[in-house]
This record gives structure tokens, sequence and C-alpha cells, in this order.
């Protein structure tokens, strides 16, 4: 035995094609069954890459021609890849810088107006002013009809009227629809009285809402308060031969019934509780009127301060 060992590698030899083709079917095979998400497509590109670095980089193949003449057909190691794309990740581009704007001083300043708000002098409030007296004139029934606005009411005509010293009870009619006006309110500049309008359609006889109140105070001349008046009118109802209405002061008035197709009440107490202006109606007894039928029975009917006292559509009470 030689004392130096024999360090010379034996010759190279070529891989045999079935080798070759083993190994990368087994290196393909592996990456391909990976089926983590997101894996399903890049994974068999990197192998397909690895099959060949192993192949190419680990041999080199030589092949003789037919005539003998010895070729070399050298795999090497592909450092650049043709078509494979790159793996390295796409690098983070830094956010824009941004412009400063200009500072608050070098914002424009607002010009402010200056205040017309009135001085704390200017809102003193004036003297306080006795009530002026109503506007002087007279206000007429067809004019507060027309007002009224009721399409029912238009072309009414007076079909009965009752005077009672300067002034007067109207029954006004359409083919529809009638109503009761009454201007002892007018005088002084006031407004007329406009009872609640009824359908001729639907019954009408004798309840607290038909024989309802109207409270109505007149002006003087001079704009002081005048008289009290409490009014009561329809047209008059079938079989009603009398209707009479005691007030808490012991005072019974007659309405006038069945002359003229109009039935009215007017009390204009000039003395008493009720020609007092001081008086708070809604501490005094309740009104009671009394209806009288031609077939000789009789109804009684309450009436109440404040609820069944207004009767009026035009105005307040």
């Amino acid at each position: 035995m030689p004392d130096t060992p024999d360090l010379t590698p034996p010759p190279e030899e070529p891989m045999p094609d079935e080798t070759r083709s083993r190994i990368r079917h087994r290196i393909v095979e592996a990456a391909t069954t990976d089926t983590r998400p997101g894996g399903r497509w890049v994974i068999p590109t990197v192998a397909a890459a690895a099959v060949i670095a192993v192949i190419a980089g680990t041999y080199a193949v030589s092949a003789l021609d037919d005539d003998g003449a010895g070729r070399t057909d050298s795999l090497q190691p592909a450092a650049t890849s043709t078509g494979i794309p790159s793996l390295s990740p796409t690098p983070t581009l830094p956010p824009p810088t941004p412009t400063p704007g200009p500072s608050r001083s070098d914002q424009p300043t607002p010009t402010v107006a200056p205040s017309t708000a009135p001085s704390t002098a200017a809102m003193t409030p004036p003297p306080l002013t006795a009530t002026p007296r109503p506007p002087t004139g007279h206000i007429s029934c067809p004019t507060e009809l027309g007002d009224l606005g009721d399409p029912s009411l238009r072309g009414a005509t007076v079909t009965a009227e009752r005077g009672y010293g300067p002034w007067t009870t109207y029954l006004y009619e359409t083919k529809s629809t009638w109503i009761v006006c009454d201007d002892f309110a007018a005088q002084g500049g006031g407004r007329p009285t406009l009872l609640a309008p009824h359908d001729e359609s639907k019954p009408y006889e004798p309840d607290v809402s038909t024989l309802a109140i109207s409270e109505n105070s007149a002006w003087k001349p001079d704009g002081a308060p005048g008289d009290y008046q409490l009014l009561a009118a329809g047209r008059d109802f079938a079989g009603v031969r009398a209707i009479s209405y005691t007030f808490p002061d012991k005072h019974t008035e007659q309405a006038v019934v069945g002359q003229n197709g109009l039935w009215s009440m007017t009390y204009l107490p000039a003395d008493g509780i009720l020609a007092d202006p001081k008086t708070n109606t809604f501490n005094l007894d309740p009104i009671q009127v009394t209806v009288d039928y031609t077939d000789g029975g009789t109804k009684v009917f309450t009436l109440q301060w404040g609820l069944d006292t207004c009767a009026q559509v035009n105005h307040g009470c």
C-alpha cells in the first residue's frame, strides 16, 4: 500500500436520464400536493424553479455526436429566470409629505360689522295707554256671512226677521242651510253675531245645542262698554208652542215662537247681577229652559255658563 493515498477524484460521469427524470418527478409531486390557503399558485412555481436549479446547478451533462466528435451541453444554474416571477416583496413607498398650508396668521382677518342692536335705553317699553274704543262704522250681516266662508251659505237671503229697539235678528236661508244673524253687537263698530248654521237635511229639535245662548256686549258712543245681551234663536221647531228662559236673577224671558218661521229670545238685563259688569257668571246658577210642545208635553233643559252660553261662530264669547 502506498504511503500517500490517491486523492484524485473519479472522473465525472453524466447522470442517467432516468435518474434525473425521477428526481424531477418527486420534487414536483411533493410541491403540488400542498393545499394550504394562498399557496395554490405560488408553490408549484417555486417547485419548478427548484427542479431546474437542482438539476442544472448540480450536474453537467456531456454527450457525443453521432460522428464521435465531442460536444458539451451544460445546464448552468439559472441566476436570472426566464418567465419565473420574482418572489421578493414589493417595496412600500413612504407616504407623501403634506405641503404645509398657510398658518393662522396668514389667513385674512374677517371684518366684523358694527352691531345694529338697539341700546338698552332704546328698549324701554312705552307707557301704557287706555284700550282704544272699537272702530266706528257698522258691519252688516251680509258682509259677515261672506267673511264666514261657508259655501253652503252662498246666495243666502232673509226669510224672516224680528226687530227689538234699534236692533234686528235675521233668519238667512239657502236651499240647503239656514243661519241666524243678529246686529246687536255691530253697534259702535263691532261685528254682528252669527249663530251656528244648520243643515236642513239633518234633524232639528230642541236640545242643549239648539237652545244655546250667545252672550254679547255693545259699545257706547264714548267707547265705554254698553248693553249686555243674551241671545238665542233659530228656525221654528215643529210641534213646539212655547219656549221660556229663566235666569239666575229670577227673570224669565219668553221667546217669540210661531209667528213667521223664526223663533228668538233676547234678554237685555238693565239691573241686577247680570247687569253688573263685575259679576262672574261662572259663580251663578245655570239657566233653565222650558219647552212646551203642542201635544201638551213639557221638557226642561239646563244651560251651563261658559259651556252653553257661547253659541256664536264668528267672534269670541
